[in-house]
């Protein structure tokens, strides 16, 4: 069963960071308010399959790019040009703008694009499963073959799009009729831009842009368009598909972000979203390493403090525990050392182990420890809280037992690659107050995170270190999003399999059991409550 709340609140913390409301509805179909800044989304449900799940998310991503400054621009254009979204024009417009927004925003925030790609990919094959077996009426040809274009160049940077794109040309009638205006709809960038492809498509159709134009406004009747009992031109293609040719798709069933309930037939085709492993992945050059400098955001600095008030037991705990196991203990029957009295009797048995030796139980002090913990957009919210108040108490109760302790935020973008935030150098000993401080600057600069690239750069840090025993702890709340291109999920799982040959690497879970997929040694903290006790058994269980 998925966390719905938490799914919904993580999507929700994304359109409030682009100002924007995100309201559940009962409305089956997502939609988008431009002028109030408002998206409806359907109800979440928490029996959703991983797959039904990542489509809805696709959607809610969607519609929350038809916000971002760069493509806000089609308000203006509908009332310059003033076309509607049900005519043809509309309709092309709709198809080649989502193509713009969703490509102009690649990168925009953590896990959008993978979602977008299975949503656009699902889709694809969902219309070449419907025109198959409904056939298209002949009004409908135009938009099938752009979409078969579309759906071709979405295959060149959405990858999950690629093979249904191939599937889908293979019902559309004429797949390469627009493919010579491919690099136009890629340098795409206004509103403007698309209409004039859109009226380019139009043009070699001989369509009449200027009579549609009238035929929206009621002036006349457009090629393909009949007048509704209500004065309004309507296309017959049935944007429902309750006026279109009986058993035919219709618009809405190509359109991606037009959605539909119930479940697909046993037949169609279906998208695996299970991970294949892949070498594809060309890791990054270039890197940034930097002390926090963002603004220090108050909210979460005092939770923060609070979590890490209700944990500061842990402190004591450890340094019990270091004591019972580093105290010296007497072990008997060893074969030199003192004179065990207790074992004269069988010295003339011959016996040879009758001594005793004071031997120390653990050392920790040939011991370093490197603490990555993720800084991705996807950390913030309580993720954020909990992984700061976990790395200062660690801190806390490591640092008075003699072991050197470097902690790290980790994140990445395109234009610095790896960014690494140094939280506490080996030799530093920040107050509780200082450390938060410096955490919560973090949170205004979380962007994407390239873990394989960050493990190995951590990795390093530990392999200077002079002590014997190296330990490296990343806390995360799971899959690696990175802006190169390829897969990194495969990438940072070779990474951890490799580093872990010469230290000792651990995932620690935060709010997520993803860590499970890529650290064969890892435990899971699942709720804010359960974090000392947790941070408590990961210190017993590694260092001790």
């Amino acid at each position: 069963m998925i966390d719905a709340y938490a799914t919904f609140k993580a999507i929700e913390r994304v359109a409030n960071t682009n100002e924007l409301s995100l309201k559940m509805t009962t409305d089956p179909q997502p939609w988008t308010d431009l002028v109030n800044r408002t998206v409806h989304v359907p109800e979440i449900n928490a029996y959703w399959s991983k797959q039904r799940l990542t489509v809805w998310l696709g959607y809610v991503y969607h519609e929350i790019g038809h916000h971002a400054p760069e493509v806000v621009d089609t308000i203006d254009l509908l009332k310059e040009k003033k076309f509607k979204m049900d005519s043809q024009t509309g309709r092309l417009y709709n198809i080649l703008d989502d193509y713009r927004q969703e490509k102009n925003g690649l990168g925009m925030w953590p896990g959008r694009d993978e979602a977008l790609s299975w949503t656009q990919a699902y889709h694809c094959a969902d219309g070449a499963h419907n025109i198959r077996t409904k056939g298209f009426a002949p009004d409908m040809e135009l938009i099938i073959n752009v979409f078969g274009w579309v759906y071709t160049a979405r295959g060149d940077w959405q990858p999950d799009v690629a093979f249904p794109a191939v599937d889908f040309a293979s019902v559309v009638p004429d797949p390469d009729k627009y493919s010579h205006l491919t690099a136009e709809l890629n340098a795409a960038v206004t509103a403007e831009d698309v209409y004039n492809l859109v009226i380019k498509i139009l043009g070699t159709e001989g369509h009449d842009t200027e009579q549609d134009k009238k035929s929206e406004e009621g002036e006349g009747e457009g090629e393909g368009e009949e007048k509704s009992s209500k004065g309004k031109a309507k296309d017959k293609g049935g944007e429902d598909g309750e006026d279109s040719a009986k058993g035919t798709v219709s618009y809405k069933d190509l359109m991606a972000h037009v959605h539909k309930e119930g479940k697909a037939s046993e037949d169609s085709y279906t998208i695996t979203y299970d991970h294949e492993p892949s070498k594809d992945y060309t890791p990054w050059t270039k890197m940034l390493v930097t002390r926090p400098k963002g603004t220090l955001n108050k909210a979460y600095n005092e939770a923060i403090t609070e979590l890490y008030e209700s944990g500061k037991k842990l402190s004591g705990q450890v340094f019990r525990l270091f004591q019972s196991r580093t105290q010296s203990q007497t072990v008997h029957n060893k074969k030199s050392g003192r004179l065990d009295k207790r074992d004269l009797y069988r010295v003339p048995t011959g016996s040879l182990d009758v001594f005793t030796s004071k031997e120390s139980r653990i050392d920790v002090k040939g011991t370093a420890i490197h603490i990555l913990t993720d800084m991705s957009g996807s950390m913030l919210g309580d993720k954020f809280v909990a992984s700061g108040a976990a790395v200062c108490l660690l801190q806390e109760a490591l640092t008075p037992l003699g072991i050197p302790v470097k902690i790290t935020g980790f994140t990445e973008c395109f234009k610095h690659g790896t960014m690494h935030y140094i939280l506490k150098d080996w030799t530093e000993r920040p107050s509780p107050k200082k450390f938060i401080e410096e955490y919560g600057k973090c949170w205004d600069r979380m962007i994407q995170n390239a873990d394989g690239e960050s493990i190995l750069w951590g990795a390093a840090q530990l392999y200077a270190r002079p002590e014997p025993r190296k330990i490296l702890l990343v806390l995360s709340d799971g899959m690696p999003c990175a802006d190169n291109a390829g897969d990194c999920y495969t990438f940072t799982k070779d990474v951890v399999r490799e580093v872990s040959k010469k230290i000792e690497c651990y995932g620690i879970g935060i709010l997520d059991d993803s860590v499970s997929k890529f650290y064969p040694d890892h435990t899971v903290l699942y709720r804010l409550d359960d974090l000392e006790a947790c941070l408590f058994d990961v210190v017993k269980k590694k260092l001790f």
